[in-house]
């Protein structure tokens, strides 16, 4: 009985260290938050990253929560030891805070999940000043 269990324990442990794969990418941050967004401005998140693995790399995909951010991540394979960035822009004409992911696709890696989080300032519109009166 103690010999099977052993076994059990073995084949278990066995299947779990085969099945995590070691990352290609290291980012050096996973989420990035800005409050204080303005109204309309062109503003992105940059997600720089390195290619820790001793193969080249290649970003198969990027999907995005939602159709509000825009990934833009290098097209070509990424060299060992390589440092690139993923920028995300968002459409800063919706007001309010928000919290939106994207993950990165890899072949023969787990994905990972970035997230962008913040807030956009509604939008300033100048007003026109009542002239001065004179008494």
């Amino acid at each position: 009985m103690k010999s099977t269990l052993f076994i059990l324990f073995f084949l278990g442990l066995t299947a779990i260290t085969f099945g995590q794969t070691e990352p290609k990418l290291k980012f050096s941050t996973l989420i990035i938050e800005n409050n204080a967004i303005p109204y309309g401005a062109d503003y992105s998140f940059e997600f720089p990253f390195k290619n820790v693995s001793k193969d080249y790399v290649k970003i198969e995909d990027v999907k995005r929560s939602c159709g509000c951010t825009t990934p833009y991540f290098p097209a070509d394979s990424i060299k060992p030891g390589k440092k690139e960035k993923l920028i995300a822009k968002y459409d800063t004409k919706r007001v309010g805070d928000f919290t939106k992911t994207m993950t990165v696709i890899i072949k023969g890696a787990e994905p990972i999940v970035l997230t962008i989080k913040g807030k956009v300032l509604p939008e300033v519109i100048p007003t026109e000043k009542e002239p001065i009166k004179k008494d």
